[in-house]
């Protein structure tokens, strides 16, 4: 089989066209990709980024003597330890499901 290479080029850029849109089941035609597209993962990317300039509406309040006594007792062992927090009783901690959530009958 002999495939003509202008017509393999013409269909390749007919593909690479319409690579570009999307169809609308509502009205059956195929539109233009639209803008807002892909906005939660521009809007999850931007919560990660820290801010290079932070504006705080006060300054800190950590003097130096408070900071130097904390890192001394750090370094001889005598920070007391988080206590870890206790069992919660009654759940059995499953949080899967297929969200049925009742019965389905009225």
């Amino acid at each position: 089989m002999n495939i003509d290479p202008k017509r393999a080029m013409l269909a390749a850029l007919a593909v690479a066209a319409l690579g570009g849109c999307t169809f609308d089941p509502q009205t059956g035609h195929i539109v233009p990709v639209k803008p807002e597209l892909g906005e939660a993962s521009r809007q999850t990317f931007m919560a990660q980024v820290v801010d290079p300039d932070p504006h705080y509406p006060a300054p800190a309040t950590v003097s130096g003597d408070q900071t130097a006594r904390a890192v001394a007792a750090y370094r001889e062992g005598k920070v007391e330890e988080p206590k870890a927090p206790a069992p919660t009783s009654g759940l059995n901690g499953s949080g899967g499901g297929s969200g049925s959530g009742g019965s389905g009958s009225r």
